[in-house]
């Protein structure tokens, strides 16, 4: 697999968490990240199984995710 360069891009989700504004489901959903958990530990809102060390992490992965679920993930390099 290609390791493309991204940077998520956050905003604030009133829960507690952040979106992802640059990640894109197929159902039109954008990505959601949270460590407002008991352990602290962020996690993929849509998917709390794993957990990360890191907010980037988290995206991270839920931009793989996405792009494995045939969604869009904005902003790699070459996209434009």
């Amino acid at each position: 697999m290609k390791k493309h360069k991204w940077n998520p891009i956050y905003s604030h989700w009133r829960h507690g968490g952040w979106y992802v504004d640059n990640i894109s489901y197929k159902s039109g959903a954008i990505g959601c990240v949270s460590n407002n958990y008991e352990d602290n530990l962020w996690r993929i809102v849509s998917d709390e199984r794993i957990t990360f060390a890191t907010r980037d992490a988290a995206a991270r992965a839920e931009a793989a995710m996405v792009l494995a679920l045939g969604g869009k993930v904005d902003d790699l390099e070459g996209d434009k």
